[in-house]
């Protein structure tokens, strides 16, 4: 084993047991793995506020909410996940698909938990990522996560319309 190897599969532990507890807190609600897919979210978004705040703090503030988008596919995701999202398209109309081709936590699910209550509860997390390092950096959206085919998944990216100042 390389050093740093049991970085992402403590990641990947940490995640699994975060559902595990917030599924077990949840489990008496009508819609438990909605607030426990929720719970997630919340809790990755204030973590990646922190983790972007840290990692721009000495940056040139950005062009363009396409820089700000490129930043987090390139050097956010590859600072959490060791490796660049895959691919990034958008319909320049506030609307980003952002694919990572090989997401490790998909890496070992089984086709048959593709469409599963436990996909939902994983993938809020790195929604939360995604939705709070962008609203950190001025980018209010929404973020929902696909899986096309595993171990491929898709998060896509809709940029909530600003409100005009009422400033005269």
């Amino acid at each position: 084993m390389e050093e740093g190897d049991g970085v992402p599969q403590s990641f990947e532990f940490l995640l699994y047991e975060s559902v595990k507890y917030f599924s077990k807190q949840t489990e008496n609600l009508f819609d438990g793995h909605v607030t426990c897919a929720r719970l997630m979210e919340n809790l990755a978004y204030r973590v990646s506020q922190q983790l972007i705040e840290k990692m721009t703090k000495n940056l040139m503030k950005f062009q363009s909410e396409l820089d700000i988008v490129k930043y987090i596919c390139k050097d956010f995701w590859t600072y959490i996940f060791r490796k660049p999202i895959s691919s990034l398209k958008t319909n320049n109309q506030e609307l980003y698909v952002l694919t990572d081709s090989a997401f490790f936590f998909l890496n070992r699910v089984d086709p048959s938990q593709q469409y599963s209550p436990l996909m939902e509860m994983l993938l809020a997390f790195p929604c939360g990522l995604l939705r709070g390092a962008l609203t950190s950096l001025g980018v209010k959206c929404i973020v929902k996560a696909e899986i096309p085919q595993l171990p491929a998944c898709q998060f896509t990216i809709s940029v909530l319309p600003r409100l005009k100042s009422t400033e005269g």
